[in-house]
């Protein structure tokens, strides 16, 4: 029942001295940052520190079509997003060197790996906290393999999907990639 009111001052807005871009270029970096690489099958990253969990996880995978890359600990885990661009990352909390929460922190944090889903898979249940860092989906151990493949069909399947964009400057435009 309460009403509030406020008044934002408006400000003359002046060059900000940042780096134009034309829109081949920028929709070339979206689409780079949208899709998996064409003609390829979805690349999933593994991190958890318990070699059976990421076995049994690499098997399943497989199965549907994915290929995989492994990490141990979230040190590793951070170095193979950057390095191997993944489409996506399941991802374990309870971990040696740099627990999950903060590796995906740091990867949602960074501009270059912001855009890659998360898969938050663990014993540690604190989903609020993995969702406020910007993980997609969270899934308690033991898991269902139905559920968690279902997820990342889900996810890699938004990430194909045309993404739109719409462009607003002088000339106002919508594009989809």
């Amino acid at each position: 029942g309460s009403t509030f009111a406020f008044t934002l001052p408006l400000a003359n807005v002046t060059e900000s001295g940042g780096v134009r871009i034309g829109l081949s270029e920028l929709t070339q970096h979206l689409d780079n940052l949208s899709q998996p690489a064409a003609g390829n099958r979805p690349k999933v990253l593994i991190v958890d520190d318990e070699a059976s969990i990421r076995e049994v996880l690499k098997q399943m995978l497989h199965e549907e079509g994915f290929d995989t890359i492994e990490a141990s600990d979230g040190v590793e885990g951070l170095d193979a997003v950057r390095n191997k661009k993944p489409d996506l990352v399941v991802l374990d909390v309870m971990m040696p060197r740099l627990n999950g929460f903060d590796c995906a922190a740091a990867i949602k944090a960074d501009p270059a790996t912001a855009h890659v889903p998360i898969v938050m898979l663990t014993v540690v249940d604190d989903a609020q906290r993995a969702y406020g860092l910007g993980v997609e989906v969270y899934l308690n151990k033991p898991f269902e393999p139905n559920v968690i493949i279902q997820a990342i069909h889900e996810l890699v399947k938004r990430r194909t999907e045309t993404p739109r964009v719409v462009i607003v400057g002088p000339e106002e435009q919508s594009v989809a990639l």
